[in-house]
């Protein structure tokens, strides 16, 4: 495991970053069934973007095709969150906070 790599629970589901601490925002809205991270286009997701803490990143799925998902850092996490509600960024903030004890 690398430095920047960490796993979390977030509301009882555990989730894995990847090597540069990068957390598949789209595993996190399958899981809790919230809106896509595709969908979130506004003044915040377009700075994250620019400043290199939002990323459009893609792997190869079991079957070799090619599935394209977005990965962000912790802060960008709770951004997202904050883009779906207030209670899921409770969940979140919370999750980061048992990470650190």
């Amino acid at each position: 495991m690398s430095d920047k790599e960490f796993d979390i629970t977030i509301d009882g589901e555990n989730f894995v970053s990847d090597k540069e601490g990068l957390l598949n925002l789209n595993e996190v809205a399958k899981k809790f069934n919230l809106k896509s991270p595709s969908q979130w286009r506004n003044k915040d997701s377009a700075y994250l973007i620019a400043n290199a803490k939002l990323h459009s990143l893609s792997t190869k799925a079991s079957g070799g095709a090619k599935v394209n998902y977005w990965a962000g850092d912790e802060d960008t996490v709770i951004l997202y969150a904050q883009y779906i509600s207030i209670e899921f960024t409770l969940k979140v903030i919370h999750a980061f906070k048992e990470l650190r004890r």
